[in-house]
């Protein structure tokens, strides 16, 4: 663990209990006068630097442990370059796929209610609770300092965020992905690349569809978004037909 996730983060003392206490005593077994780190990765400040709070243990009992804030130190928020919508699939698919993406450094998840989306899955807060619980512990392992942001909208309504969203400059920034168009460039796939580096504020949007792919209603309604020029539709240099969640690890592969 590169740093623990610690809501009260930044107080003078703290009381660790329950499972804070069970990851850090009895799993990583920290003694006294050992030093941990906090982040508190809930922090919905709009701030560009993240706060490192370094603690000292100074107590430990059979049930809680006492660390006192030592030191702290501030780092750049890490920040990534790719907003993916994902056509809503098994909540199982999404569970083990989300730490990856996590890792990859995905900067925001939309899912989207598609036609072919599994079981009418609705994102309820525990499920939220759930997704934010498994970005935590991913971020804990990889060292990235800030949660994926996750929401969720109808497919009607991506169509009139791509279409009122979206301004000259920003027209290549759009991406749908389908297994029956144009190949991602080789060109395309350098600007990606390149864009990891680029300090300016540009994100790049990619729809991935369900397990099943997009109806073809969805697909006429891309094709007239590309016709505008609001999006741009590809596939991958593959003869494969790679499942959802392959698929959105192959975009976000770009941006590595």
């Amino acid at each position: 663990m590169l740093f623990f996730h610690q809501t009260q983060a930044g107080e003078k003392n703290i009381t660790l209990e329950n499972t804070d206490f069970h990851s850090l005593i009895r799993v990583r077994r920290k003694k006294v006068d050992d030093t941990v780190i906090f982040v508190n990765l809930n922090d919905n400040s709009h701030n560009s630097t993240v706060k490192y709070y370094t603690y000292k243990i100074s107590y430990i009992s059979k049930k809680h442990a006492n660390v006192e804030l030592i030191s702290h130190t501030k780092e750049n928020k890490f920040t990534g370059k790719l907003h993916l919508f994902w056509g809503i699939c098994e909540l199982k698919t999404i569970t083990a796929t989300l730490p990856t993406l996590n890792q990859m450094g995905v900067e925001k998840i939309t899912f989207v209610q598609c036609e072919r989306s599994q079981g009418n899955i609705k994102l309820s807060n525990k499920i939220l609770e759930k997704f934010n619980t498994i970005l935590q512990s991913s971020c804990q392992q990889c060292g990235r300092n800030s949660l994926i942001q996750i929401d969720e909208i109808s497919f009607s309504n991506y169509i009139k965020y791509i279409s009122t969203n979206t301004t000259e400059p920003n027209i290549p920034n759009n991406y749908i992905c389908n297994f029956q168009e144009n190949i991602f460039s080789n060109n395309e796939i350098l600007e990606f690349k390149k864009s990891k580096n680029n300090t300016e504020n540009t994100q790049y949007s990619f729809f991935i569809g369900p397990e099943g792919g997009f109806s073809p209603k969805e697909v006429t309604e891309f094709k007239q978004l590309e016709e505008k020029k609001y999006a741009h539709i590809r596939k991958f240099n593959t003869p494969l037909v790679l499942k959802s969640e392959s698929a959105c690890i192959a975009v976000a592969g770009f941006f590595i």
